[in-house]
């Protein structure tokens, strides 16, 4: 065991710490942040994969970009122009993220599993489940409507321009893609959840 000794006054005391409770909760809360970082990665990819399918302004916002005229008493009007680039750079990210966090997360896993069957890494494992299911069930409530209300209302009437200074919006990209990243991660959460919670004795 792991122990840390800390001197009062009145003499020393000793405070154990549970070495099996202490790595396989580091190791599944490591897990549960490359779950999270998989999903932003995933996100990423299929907002990369929507501007190629789609075109630009249906995955991606477009930039302001303001007047350059050199004339100060002459009136320009600046506008929007989308990122060609960032299609790429989402896939470039989105990538790395997903390949880190299967590396990492991989890792941990297999040191968290050294302790499965035991009463601290049981726990451990149900802890990990608990707040994987939450938070990927809350981003997916959140994402699955506004996906859904952004593609129909693109379908419907287009890309709709709230004024000079915002520019175009709802598009549907960044939420549709989010919440076809993280929908799959809520359904394995919740498969795993409802497959290890306790069976009720007839």
């Amino acid at each position: 065991g792991i122990y840390l000794v800390t001197k009062k006054k009145s003499g020393d005391s000793s405070m154990h710490i549970n070495e099996k409770g202490l790595v396989s909760g580091y190791a599944w809360l490591v897990v549960l942040a490359t779950v999270i970082m998989l999903g932003i990665g995933l996100a990423n990819i299929h907002q990369s994969w929507e501007s190629v399918a789609f075109g630009n302004n249906f995955a991606y916002s477009p930039q302001y970009q303001p007047c350059t005229s050199i004339d100060p008493t002459s009136y320009c009007e600046g506008k929007f122009n989308y990122d060609d680039l960032a299609a790429k750079r989402d896939l470039v990210q989105g990538a790395t993220l997903v390949v880190i966090a299967l590396l990492i997360g991989g890792l941990h896993w297999a040191i968290a599993s050294k302790y499965n069957g035991t009463k601290e890494g049981d726990w451990a494992r149900k802890w990990f489940i608990v707040f994987g299911l939450i938070g990927s069930s809350i981003v997916s409530l959140v994402t699955l409507p506004m996906a859904t209300f952004s593609t129909i209302n693109y379908i419907l009437y287009g890309i709709q321009n709230s004024n000079t200074y915002m520019g175009p919006t709802d598009y549907p990209g960044g939420a549709l893609a989010t919440a076809l990243a993280f929908l799959p991660i809520w359904i394995v959460f919740l498969v795993i959840f409802l497959r290890e919670r306790p069976q009720k004795k007839a």
